[in-house]
């Protein structure tokens, strides 16, 4: 556990990397703020039409295709995190802040997954790991349609019975910097001279000490690592794809948009050390875990393909993370908005022992950006 820690903490100071900001402009859609009203009783489907311009309703004021469940102590809990969500994102813009096609849930086993996708009147199709994904397309029984800041509205109303639903949040990889002047150093790695982080948390020092990260299992939560990079392969011990659900399949220079970023974050944290290749990981001896949960998504308004991972898999590859023993959970991600569901995953985490460190988005401003801003 020492160990763990002491790693954890060099991992902390090196990855001090530069912020990809969001851009926020004039709200298109916008989440509206729920009320806040006492629990409802049991949905009977009665078509009501409430006044000019709205949806056919039952009688409970949901949408005709939608109806509650009885909500447990924790699912009520989850509604009123879900309604100061809402009321944070009123300025936000779905299909750029948010997935405008989608929302996702948290489950504890695969029935009460079912139960409450038919909630939403949705099969259930894709899930794992602790998240369900809720296609708009595929609501069938819903008669008309919704977008989704009406559903996140819906779903924050504590004065119906229908569970929690989120919003996929876009994040954005951390960008990163080299700096340093080439001189004589105890390595033989060219780009050692390159990687101001060590001299910075005095590395050199703790390998001296014997810490090399021996032992420890870091999960690598990004865009996938590349598992024929000769200052990495060694230390890889397989992983998960959250964007496609699948075990393996992680290698980043199959899918990313500019291809590289978790392969970066890996070698900071463990590229072999005095092979005469590359640079050196912070924790040259510790097992590199990867977790792809970034995808290739084009950008209409700049007219380009960037890369953007969404809450839901951000949550599955920190659940993968946690069930596969990993000791060290490495998320160089940021976004603007602070999901609860992430939240208790990593608190989740937490208490099973896993150290998490997350970039705090320095873009030359004082604003630390979410997960890392997650109390």
């Amino acid at each position: 556990m020492r160990y763990k820690k002491i790693i954890a903490t060099l991992l902390s100071a090196a990855l001090i990397l530069q912020m990809a900001a969001p851009s926020f402009g004039a709200p298109g859609t916008t989440v509206a703020a729920p009320g806040t009203t006492a629990s409802a009783p049991e949905t009977t489907e009665v078509e009501e039409v409430y006044g000019p311009g709205t949806v056919s309703q039952n009688e409970t004021g949901l949408p005709l295709g939608l109806h509650g469940m009885e909500l447990s102590a924790q699912q009520i809990i989850e509604k009123q995190e879900l309604s100061e969500l809402v009321k944070n994102m009123e300025d936000s813009i779905e299909g750029k802040d948010y997935r405008a096609d989608r929302v996702y849930f948290t489950y504890d086993d695969e029935s009460e997954a079912e139960e409450i996708a038919d909630c939403y009147g949705a099969d259930l199709t894709d899930y794992g790991y602790g998240v369900g994904v809720i296609e708009l397309e595929d609501m069938a029984e819903l008669e008309e349609e919704l977008s989704v800041s009406e559903l996140l509205t819906l779903a924050a109303d504590t004065s119906n019975n229908l569970p929690a639903v989120y919003p996929d949040i876009a994040h954005k990889t951390t960008d990163y910097r080299t700096s340093g002047a080439e001189e004589s150093y105890p390595v033989n790695d060219p780009y050692y001279y390159r990687q101001w982080a060590h001299s910075f948390t005095g590395t050199e020092e703790a390998w001296a000490a014997g810490i090399t990260g021996e032992g420890v299992k870091v999960a690598i939560i990004d865009t996938g690592v590349d598992h024929n990079n000769e200052d990495l392969a060694g230390n890889l011990i397989g992983g998960y794809n959250a964007v496609r659900n699948v075990e393996g399949d992680y290698d980043d220079t199959k899918y990313s948009a500019d291809a590289g970023h978790g392969t970066h974050v890996a070698g900071i944290v463990a590229a072999e050390t005095d092979n005469g290749a590359g640079g050196c990981g912070i924790a040259p001896k510790a097992s590199i875990m990867p977790i792809r949960v970034f995808e290739k998504v084009y950008d209409s308004e700049d007219e380009e393909w960037g890369l953007t991972a969404y809450s839901s898999k951000i949550v599955r590859g920190v659940n993968y993370a946690v069930n596969h023993d990993a000791d060290v959970i490495n998320m160089s991600i940021g976004s603007a908005y602070g999901d609860p569901a992430e939240k208790r995953a990593l608190e989740n985490a937490e208490r099973r022992g896993v150290v998490t460190v997350c970039a705090a988005g320095n873009d030359y401003s004082d604003c630390v950006e979410y997960p890392a801003a997650l109390d």
